[in-house]
């Protein structure tokens, strides 16, 4: 499941054609391949820990949460749920960009106004509404 997202990785692709010869591409992608192999086992190895230690969890969905609150120093805890919830602003304003974005310059700028020059209006409402709509199914 990881192969589609490190070929298409935007990061990745940055670094390939900003690379200075063919020898720190490749030197350059294989580092990305091995720490990707390294990070995509971390989450399967907390839910073992949390599996483990959490026996009694009825949520499942607050086993990192709860992991990290019941079974680490408070102050450590305290840093990675500081660390969960950056991630997750990170993620959110990079899809809200992304669909502002797409939705804006693609969709009308392309196809309902050609002639419109300053899309930021729109961009900024399918920011809110896409904002808005996101929910968990």
């Amino acid at each position: 499941m990881l192969g589609s997202a490190f070929v298409v990785s935007p990061g990745l692709l940055q670094k390939v054609y900003g690379a200075r010869d063919d020898s720190a591409v490749r030197i350059g992608v294989g580092l990305h391949a091995a720490v990707l192999l390294l990070l995509a086992a971390v989450p399967p190895l907390l839910g073992i820990f949390a599996r483990a230690t959490l026996a009694d969890l009825h949520d499942h969905d607050l086993a990192l949460p709860t992991l990290l609150m019941e079974s680490l120093p408070p102050l450590v805890g305290a840093v990675g749920l500081g660390a969960l919830f950056s991630a997750e602003v990170s993620s959110s304003d990079a899809i809200l960009f992304m669909l502002s974005t797409s939705l804006s310059q693609d969709l009308y700028r392309r196809f309902v106004r050609p002639s419109a020059t300053a899309t930021l209006r729109v961009a900024r409402w399918a920011a809110v509404g896409g904002g808005a709509s996101g929910d968990r199914v």
